[in-house]
């Protein structure tokens, strides 16, 4: 029984020795796994870590060029609304001037703008100012109408089947589509 314990003492060593073996490889194989995991996760965290680098400099950047965006609407609103507070003063002094400043303005417009046989209308504040007396003196043959505008100033002329808007809030709108480039110019020293 000796040879028989010797064989069984064999090969549970062998069986030993084989099983250390496979351990050892697989405690190797294990590392080598385990570091090739490490070293995968430490690049995704750089590609990551650059990607998010990126990603907040982008931000950075649009928020920038939004608020110079929002810097320069700004500041066009600001020009804008300058350049309309000149043309509604222009309006507001049309509309604040003395009687005879008035007949002058109306009788200019007429004469430039009116045709014998035409009427005008006037609005209602109108009444004592431009009367038929006063269309009279123009030089040529233009009537009062009945009808009244709703304007702070000027008149509209008819003819047979067309107005000519004379009040000055459209002469001030004629005005300003004609002039606004050059007022934006003498304003800011540049097309607006």
């Amino acid at each position: 029984m000796n040879g028989k314990s010797k064989i069984i003492e064999r090969i549970l060593s062998d069986a030993d020795s084989k099983c250390a073996e496979i351990s050892a490889a697989a405690q190797l194989r294990a590392e080598q796994t385990v570091a090739q995991a490490d070293s995968k996760i430490a690049q995704e965290k750089q590609a990551l870590t650059e990607r998010l680098q990126n990603q907040a400099q982008d931000i950075v950047k649009n928020k920038l060029a939004n608020a110079a965006l929002d810097a320069r609407k700004y500041k066009l609103e600001c020009k804008q609304n300058l350049i309309a507070s000149c043309y509604d003063k222009a309006l507001e002094r049309l509309v604040k001037s003395t009687d005879a400043e008035y007949k002058k303005i109306i009788s200019d417009l007429l004469n430039k703008f009116a045709e014998d046989g035409e009427s005008v209308c006037i609005a209602d504040k109108d009444a004592d100012v431009i009367t038929q007396r006063f269309l009279d003196g123009v030089g040529k043959d233009l009537t009062l109408s009945d009808k009244r505008i709703n304007a702070t100033g000027g008149v509209v002329i008819e003819g047979n089947g067309y107005d000519k808007d004379l009040t000055f809030e459209a002469l001030v709108s004629y005005a300003k589509a004609d002039t606004e480039a050059t007022v934006a110019e003498l304003l800011f020293g540049e097309d607006k």
